[in-house]
């Protein structure tokens, strides 16, 4: 399951992220498959460009900063 946030900028700041997964998916446990990657975007004049993990990013008025979370990996092996 995804989680979206989205900070609309008012006006020029700079923002600092922090965030893990982006590249390596959360492990899965007893057998559970891997989750899925999270994912940073700037989107500025209606293009959306990827951000790093780990970062500081200059932002303008009217950018958004998309974060996407994943949930974790799961948990057992699949029922069929």
């Amino acid at each position: 399951m995804w989680k979206l946030w989205k900070v609309w900028c008012m006006t020029d700041c700079q923002v600092t992220l922090l965030s893990e997964r982006r590249k390596v998916p959360p492990y899965g446990l007893d057998g559970g498959e891997p989750g899925q990657t999270g994912k940073n975007l700037l989107i500025r004049d209606g293009e959306e460009f990827p951000l790093p993990g780990k970062g500081s990013v200059d932002l303008r008025p009217g950018d958004v900063l998309s974060i996407l979370t994943p949930g974790g990996g799961g948990y057992g092996v699949k029922s069929s």
